[in-house]
């Protein structure tokens, strides 16, 4: 077992990689915020780093002989619920990298947390769960949160960002919120080694971003290069998300995904605290809509039925 300090300071780490993410995203972009490089290979090598080292650690087990090994099971019923999951997480990742040509970093990660409201409808109609007053209350207040912050502060209230950005953004919110509740579904349920669960989910991932990768280039002919213009800090933002998407796995395998979706409340703050250090304006109305999502998230996390996830 974890000793008391480690699981706050891994939640804390986990907390600022989250916070992280869109930031490493958005600098790899140019100054009319495009990508130099082919998108399509991004993620793709991201999992191959990922899948790499959840092999290693499997390899381990079996030269040490693990009693935990011997969980180590393919089943092609299980896999075939992996592949799906691979498939929500595919979507997510590669959805993000457009939405962020139209949102900034804080925004981004306001929008991403309206997944509660699709996620609430999923425990409905997947998992059977009632919500609470106080759930519900959190759901309105997020919708409200994110109508909020994309309504732009002219006469007019048009909306911040094009309609295009917008539908792909809640497209990648979707993505996620299917996302944490197939994971709620597949691999919380399953006593498998999580590293074990890991190598099946990111043969998934490295087999959608392969195809991808493939079809960009050789049929739908939307990337020019196989790789792009790949610089360091292209280099630094895939090695990153490689260990962000571990670091993510074992905060929803061993705290459950209410954990995970707190930990957006979190990053939302941190992540204005960059983007304010780097120069970003927000007014009160941004203040206001950062407060009313925060609630939200809290509320739902914390108000709501308790999952303990078995423990790995």
């Amino acid at each position: 077992k974890l000793g008391s300090l480690v699981d706050p300071l891994f939640l804390v780490v986990a907390a600022l990689f989250n916070s992280l993410a869109p930031i490493l995203i958005r600098n790899t972009q140019d100054e009319e915020n495009e990508y130099t490089y082919n998108r399509a290979c991004f993620f793709f090598f991201a999992e191959v780093i990922k899948l790499a080292i959840a092999a290693v650690f499997c390899v381990l087990l079996k030269i040490n002989q693990d009693p935990e090994a011997e969980k180590m099971i393919v089943s092609s019923d299980l896999f075939k619920r992996y592949l799906g999951l691979g498939f929500c997480f595919f979507a997510q990742n590669n959805l993000s990298l457009f939405s962020l040509k139209h949102f900034s970093t804080s925004g981004y990660m306001l929008m991403m947390n309206s997944r509660i409201v699709l996620i609430a409808v999923l425990s409905i109609t997947v998992l059977g769960k009632r919500l609470n007053g106080v759930e519900w209350s959190a759901v309105l207040l997020i919708t409200v949160g994110s109508v909020q912050h994309n309504v732009s502060r002219d006469s007019n209230a048009n909306l911040r960002v094009p309609f295009e950005g917008l539908l792909v953004m809640l497209s990648c919110a979707g993505a996620a919120a299917i996302g944490n509740v197939y994971t709620q579904l597949v691999m919380q349920k399953s006593d498998q080694p999580i590293m074990f669960q890991n190598l099946q989910l990111y043969l998934a991932g490295v087999g959608f971003n392969g195809i991808n990768w493939l079809l960009t280039v050789l049929v739908w002919k939307t990337e020019d290069e196989w790789l792009g213009k790949i610089d360091l800090s292209v280099v630094i933002a895939i090695c990153f998300f490689a260990v962000y998407g571990l670091s993510i796995s074992f905060v929803l395998k061993r705290f459950g995904a209410l954990t995970r979706t707190l930990l957006g409340a979190v990053a939302i703050v941190l992540t204005g605290i960059w983007d304010y250090f780097i120069g970003t304006t927000m007014d009160i109305i941004d203040v206001c809509t950062y407060a009313t999502i925060i609630i939200a998230v809290y509320l739902y996390s914390e108000m709501g039925p308790k999952i303990n996830p078995p423990k790995s």
